[in-house]
This record gives C-alpha cells, structure tokens and sequence, in this order.
C-alpha cells in the first residue's frame, strides 16, 4: 500500500498560508494523504523581505492555544488522519529567548 505524506503545510495559521487545516483534511481523504504536518511559520523578524516588501512578522495571528486546539479537534473528527505540528522559525539565532520557549 503507497501512503501519501505531506510534512510542510501552511494553513491560515502561518501569514503565507491560504486554507484552513480542515480543508487539507478533506483533500487528505480525496488523494490517499494519510500523514499532514503543519509547519506554520512563528517569526519574529521584523525586517523580513517578501516580495521586496518588508512585514513585520510580530503582527502575525499565531495564537499558540488556538493553533493546538484546532489541531486536536480535527484529530478527533479525522481519526484516520495523522495530524502532526511543527514550526517554521524564522533566524532562530537572532531571538535566543523567543527560540527558547518552543
């Protein structure tokens, strides 16, 4: 049996990312996916460069309680579904502190 594995997705959570985790869900059940990682991105680079033009990543809606409250329901609405979480950290050596809390 072929198992499909997505292990770098961006939901809504993450400031480039388009869907919601359910709707990766319920593509999951349509393309065979049986393992999804969301790697939302947490940075705090206030002069990052996207596009030439400069965010500041602070302002992002990354709520951490939000983010594992939504993961673990959909854990329990798609039980045949690995869900896992993971972070995308932007220069981690330039926040030592804020690093430290992950």
């Amino acid at each position: 049996m072929n198992e499909f594995v997505d292990m770098h997705v961006h939901s809504k959570f993450s400031i480039d990312g388009m869907s919601t985790m359910e709707d990766y869900c319920l593509i999951a059940g349509k393309t065979g996916t049986r393992v999804i990682c969301f790697t939302e991105h947490v940075d705090f680079n206030s002069a990052e460069k996207n596009l030439s033009i400069v965010k500041d990543n602070r302002k992002q809606n990354f709520v951490v309680d939000d983010y594992f409250r939504e993961i673990n329901r959909l854990r329990k609405k798609y039980g045949s579904l690995t869900l896992l979480s993971g972070i995308e950290f932007s220069e981690p050596s330039l926040f030592p502190e804020e690093f430290a809390l992950w």
